[in-house]
């Protein structure tokens, strides 16, 4: 009895039914849990293709967007451009006359040339 009682202490006993447990069972156990798990992955993959198939169409419309907004950007510039160089130009307002770059170096600050 000293031997039993050692082998429960370390488990050996239990170590060994539930191995000799799962090498019976398992062959019976696996079909079943991958026939119940099927319908599941099945699902999830068919969520994870939809997510993608918005996700792209999110996408492409997002780009139709940007340039539908672009092209009108560049057309309204054109406009501006068109706008600007059919005004007259501003002609430049008369004022003080300045000394030519000659006359400023020959004379001194505060004198009258």
């Amino acid at each position: 009895m000293a031997i039993f009682d050692e082998l429960l202490k370390r488990n050996t006993v239990v170590g060994l039914a539930v191995g000799l447990g799962v090498a019976v069972l398992g062959p019976v156990i696996v079909p079943v849990i991958l026939r119940a798990a099927r319908p599941v992955a099945k699902t999830l993959l068919k969520t994870g293709i939809e997510m993608f198939e918005r996700g792209r169409e999110a996408a492409a419309e997002l780009g139709e967007f940007i340039e539908d907004t672009a092209a009108e950007a560049h057309a309204e510039m054109a406009k501006e451009r068109q706008a600007a160089a059919a005004r007259p130009q501003a002609t430049a307002r008369p004022g003080p006359e300045r000394p030519s770059v000659e006359e400023s170096e020959n004379t001194i600050p505060g004198s009258v040339p």
